[in-house]
């Protein structure tokens, strides 16, 4: 347990980097802005991977017990979740994280950004809170919940970055116009909707082979 606790303060320590702006630009200026988010992205992803092999590696103390109904919590959630972090991460959004390069985005049709700025942070948070109640453990718990706590801060930091970042009459004017469309599936699109899915099956048909765990007992 004392190596997933660790493994928590330092992904924790890490995201007061980007949030600290005079720590952030002042490595920034030191490395080169693009050297300085290569590196923080590669002590994100390492410590990501620490954090889950702490988890795995945590001893099992159990807070309660595996009710079955506890089960369908993720079953039912991820759908949603997968949807939207696939459509999120495969939209172009200014607003927001996506792999989509933000010129793409046209303000009159948003799609995803219709009914979220942050799809994806939003599909993370669904994702992490919904494995809570049928994974009673303190390893699973704190894991989770240190994810959850993270994805809803999220929106909070990227809305103050973005403002700043796009200025303030380029932000009202693509917040106004994302807010006063239509959500519609077509805007998001089929093939996105479709991935998502895609993703949510093989997430739910290859659970047990890669964690170990069964989502549901057939």
């Amino acid at each position: 347990m004392t190596n997933l606790i660790a493994a928590i303060a330092a992904f924790l320590l890490s995201h007061v980097i980007p949030a600290y702006k005079p720590l952030r630009n002042g490595l920034a200026r030191l490395l080169g802005e693009k050297v300085f988010l290569a590196a923080y992205g590669s002590l994100s992803t390492v410590l990501l991977i620490w954090l889950f092999w702490a988890f795995f590696e945590a001893p099992y103390v159990e807070l309660w017990g595996l009710v079955d109904w506890t089960r369908w919590v993720p079953v039912v959630t991820m759908p949603i979740a997968s949807i939207l972090a696939v459509a999120g991460l495969l939209s172009p959004n200014p607003l927001s994280i996506s792999f989509i390069p933000a010129a793409k985005y046209d303000p009159d049709n948003p799609g995803i950004v219709a009914l979220t700025r942050h799809p994806a942070i939003w599909g993370l948070f669904l994702w992490a809170v919904s494995h809570i109640p049928p994974n009673g453990d303190w390893a699973a718990v704190l894991m989770f919940a240190l994810l959850a706590l993270l994805s809803a801060y999220g929106p909070i930091s990227l809305n103050m970055k973005k403002r700043h970042r796009l200025g303030e009459a380029e932000w009202t004017r693509l917040t106004e116009k994302a807010k006063a469309a239509p959500v519609s599936v077509s805007g998001i699109g089929w093939g996105r909707i479709a991935l998502g899915v895609v993703v949510y099956l093989v997430l739910l048909f290859g659970h047990e082979w890669v964690i170990g765990v069964a989502p549901i007992i057939w």
